[in-house]
């Protein structure tokens, strides 16, 4: 046969397979479109004006971060009362300096463990810790927590409020409050579906199907634990890799420590004794460690108290009652009180 017609032939046959497994393709998105949707990480749903959405966040012009807290706003959720400061945090305003006394600032970043999901704002983790620096303090000095905590972010969000909204409050130490499912980018609050164009292979059930599978493979191979999935899936941890690295490259450079926290979930064991996840706490204390970090495990302040998991986490919801904020305050408050200042 001649190389011409050959050549042909396969152009064509290539051409005529493309075409089937275009066709093939097609036919499998309009089957799940019209028999069988795909929900997983389906195109978000528009909120009315009244929900959260839109009452207590906005969209964010503050480089690697998708939403933020809307400043000045005074809302209740689910019976909780919420208040956010002029600069967008839930707190008080940031403490200025009197004249006598030395001021020392912390800034807390976090996600909704920092921010207080489910409790009031004088009763987050960083507000005891302001309280119980202040009792603990000489007349000389004057301690400010900064509430940087936003529901929902992930610790490369983390990682851009340190480098753009954390530095110009001068602060004197970085407390790094790290809930378990930080490597979780996608987020699962849905905030960031809200404010951020969905990636362009959602618009496809088939792709979303894909998704889904790989996801709860990850799922399965991992005991079942969502967790446990997110810190072995490699893009996912490299996440939390890069965030701590640029975090301590950026205090690094100011003379700024950083105090890593580690918090635990609340359904992993009936007990303390049961928790399944300590490895996991281990590998985040290991990179905190390797970036100069100190390490705090909020878990062994709730495993001493004699209290099951669920006895300090809001019912129904996965994060900790106003008892577990004021106790990894008080431990917060021992470690910090124990540094060379």
């Amino acid at each position: 046969m001649a190389p011409g017609k050959l050549g042909r032939r396969l152009m064509i046959g290539a051409a005529l397979a493309g075409l089937t497994v275009g066709l093939l393709i097609g036919a499998a998105e309009f089957g799940l479109r019209t028999f069988a949707p795909v929900e997983f990480k389906a195109l978000p749903e528009p909120h009315s004006d009244d929900d959260w959405f839109e009452n207590l966040h906005r969209a964010s012009d503050t480089p690697g971060l998708v939403y933020e807290l809307t400043p000045s706003r005074q809302l209740s959720i689910k019976g909780v009362a919420i208040e956010t400061n002029s600069h967008g945090m839930r707190d008080a305003e940031p403490l200025q300096p009197v004249p006598g006394k030395e001021l020392r600032r912390i800034a807390a970043v976090g996600d909704s463990f920092t921010f207080g999901q489910g409790v009031g704002n004088r009763e987050s983790w960083s507000w005891y810790l302001q309280e119980l620096l202040g009792e603990s303090a000489g007349s000389d000095v004057l301690w400010d927590v900064i509430n940087f905590g936003v529901n929902g972010y992930s610790s490369r969000d983390e990682a851009a409020v340190v480098e753009h909204k954390v530095f110009e409050w001068k602060p004197d130490l970085v407390l790094l409050a790290y809930a378990l499912n930080d490597p979780d980018v996608d987020g699962i609050s849905g905030l960031h579906d809200y404010y951020e164009e969905p990636a362009w292979w959602r618009h496809s059930h088939l792709l979303r199907l894909m998704a889904k599978v790989r996801f709860e493979r990850g799922i399965h191979s991992n005991g079942g634990h969502h967790v446990r999935a997110v810190h072995a899936d490699r893009e996912k941890w490299q996440t939390v890799v890069d965030a701590f690295g640029a975090i301590a490259a950026m205090c690094k450079e100011r003379d700024i420590p950083v105090l890593l926290t580690i918090f635990p979930v609340f359904y992993s064991g009936h007990t303390w004794a049961e928790y399944e996840l300590g490895d996991v706490h281990d590998k985040v204390a290991e990179l905190g460690r390797a970036n100069g970090f100190e390490v705090v495990d909020v878990r062994e302040v709730y495993a001493a108290t004699g209290k099951a998991p669920l006895e300090l986490s809001i019912p129904d919801d996965g994060h900790p009652t106003p008892e577990g904020h004021r106790l990894a305050a008080e431990l917060l408050r021992d470690r910090i009180l124990a540094r060379t200042w």
